[in-house]
């Protein structure tokens, strides 16, 4: 899957081992890492919905997911697609998904 970055900023945090690490701690990073890996070996989201190792993917916004890294934090990203790919009953269309930006990391509530 192609991943892009939707603003310069996560992409400098996300991208930086030393940013990343003091932002989100060790393990959390680490995790994310190996969630970045996840979506780039995939051919399309349909492949992570119910992947192994946490991936809970959940329309936050329109066009909107994330998933899970630890249990204070999660990875926010948007299909490249717009609008969003559907099918004919309307629901999202996971296997048309094949590109992503990340929007941001936050913290649960």
């Amino acid at each position: 899957m192609i991943i892009t970055f939707k603003n310069p900023q996560i992409h400098v945090i996300i991208t930086n081992d030393v940013r990343i690490v003091g932002k989100l701690g060790a393990i959390c990073a680490k995790r994310l890492k190996r969630r970045l890996d996840d979506l780039r070996a995939a051919k399309s989201l349909s492949e992570l919905r119910s992947a192994p190792g946490g991936y809970k993917m959940t329309s936050e916004k329109k066009g909107q997911f994330s998933c899970d890294l630890d249990h204070q934090h999660c990875l926010v990203f948007e299909a490249h697609k717009k609008p969003l790919p559907t099918t004919s009953d309307g629901e999202c269309n996971w296997f048309a998904i094949d590109g992503i930006a990340i929007v941001d990391i936050i913290k649960h509530n």
